[in-house]
């Protein structure tokens, strides 16, 4: 059998007006939002998890959630670790933005988001020195390394967004 290690994605999350005060449901842990003027972050999924209607008002009540919301509503959750804000303007060398992992008290800054919220996937490039770790292949560069280029070039969708 082939063991095929987890695969966490990094994503753009929505920040914009009409999501701020219901996209972060439950904040672990301070979080300053200085938004990039796209409004969006970038985060890496842990996980995605729904929780049973019948304890989302127990749980977490920010969905507002009543008996009589549309059953077409998505109460769907994922759990995301941060990445520092996107700064004003790329790198004029090569065109990407600089992100890396924000941490506080030594741990990896999370919080729990509505999964609409996602805008989409995104393609993080690390940042390499004069030399890399030999540990650093294509499934453990993400969680080994902090320091990353957001990589605008990957999709229409980014580069119209980023341009």
């Amino acid at each position: 059998m082939h063991v095929i290690p987890a695969h966490f994605d990094t994503v753009l999350v929505r920040q914009d007006g009409s999501h701020k005060g219901t996209s972060l449901l439950i904040k672990l842990g301070p979080l300053t939002w200085t938004d990039h003027e796209t409004g969006v972050r970038v985060a890496q999924v842990q996980v995605v998890f729904q929780i049973p209607a019948r304890a989302i008002n127990e749980v977490a009540p920010s969905l507002n959630v009543s008996p009589h919301t549309s059953p077409h509503t998505s109460h769907h959750l994922a759990y995301v670790e941060w990445f520092s804000p996107l700064a004003v303007a790329p790198d004029p060398k090569h065109g990407m933005y600089k992100v890396r992992r924000l941490f506080q008290n030594g741990r990896r800054s999370t919080t729990i988001i509505r999964a609409d919220t996602i805008v989409g996937s995104v393609h993080l490039f690390p940042q390499f020195g004069a030399t890399f770790p030999q540990q650093w292949n294509s499934f453990m560069v993400l969680e080994l390394c902090n320091r990353f280029y957001l990589n605008p070039f990957t999709d229409v969708d980014n580069y119209l967004r980023f341009m």
